[in-house]
């Protein structure tokens, strides 16, 4: 199963990669000065944009998670025609969080649950554990349209449900009398997380001409991961640029 993940992160990269700058070089290609303003009912976009994730960490107190960049790529369909619309999309994220802790437990402390050699912790004075995750979301969210025609400006409020993965982790340990430690992690097969979020966002739709659009669209969302198979869920959150290259459907 591992492998299959791995294999399809190398496929969709360069794939929406492709599709975002062909997008592009179509819309640039086009005679801008003889560019027509009017406001189609549907649109259909191409994301491709960068990402902070941050997902909590419960069970050591002394553990703390840190945010860490990733990125998102996907597909979306958009209604702007009328003042309230619908936005749909299914995307994939490349996320990761960073797991630091310093001082260290003095109970022993194992990476066993993230597929990694245990490690006793003896004589550490710091540990840091970065995991790798893939996640496919397929977000719902309803808009509002603030106004403009030829740069339509939509703000927009929905739910995220997501499947997210772990696929890798890398630890680094640190002690005071002989050098760090640093072990990654092999491809690991744990079963998917099934989380749900809530998001809002602010969208800058500009017409670049007759037939293709720009969006530009910062996100944040908030929400639970793991929340079917443990008692205790982890918080995530979760800052997105989207830049969105669109096309009329019609």
């Amino acid at each position: 199963m591992s492998n299959r993940w791995f294999t399809l992160n190398r496929f969709i990269k360069p794939v929406f990669l492709m599709l975002f700058l062909s997008l592009f070089v179509q819309a640039f290609a086009q005679d801008n000065n003889a560019k027509n303003v009017r406001v189609p009912k549907w649109l259909m976009g191409v994301t491709l944009a960068p990402n902070s994730y941050y997902l909590s960490y419960s069970l050591s107190n002394n553990l703390q998670s840190r945010p860490r960049i990733g990125y998102t790529t996907g597909l979306n369909i958009h209604n702007v025609n009328s003042r309230f619309g619908l936005d749909v999309g299914v995307y994939y994220s490349r996320n990761s969080r960073c797991l630091y802790m310093s001082p260290v437990d003095s109970t022993v402390f194992r990476f066993s649950s993230f597929g990694l050699t245990p490690l006793i912790s003896e004589g550490a004075t710091a540990v840091k554990l970065i995991d790798i995750f893939h996640c496919f979301s397929l977000p719902v969210k309803i808009t509002y349209r603030l106004g403009g025609d030829e740069v339509r400006i939509t703000a927009s409020a929905g739910l995220v449900p997501q499947l997210q993965k772990l696929v890798a982790s890398k630890s680094q340990i640190q002690f005071q009398q002989k050098p760090t430690e640093k072990n990654r992690g092999n491809k690991l097969g744990y079963a998917s997380d099934f989380g749900m979020s809530a998001l809002a966002s602010l969208n800058w739709i500009y017409q670049l001409n007759d037939r293709l659009h720009l969006g530009v669209e910062p996100t944040f969302s908030y929400g639970f991961e793991d929340i079917l198979n443990r008692p205790i869920v982890e918080h995530q959150i979760q800052v997105v640029l989207n830049m969105t290259c669109y096309f009329i459907l019609r």
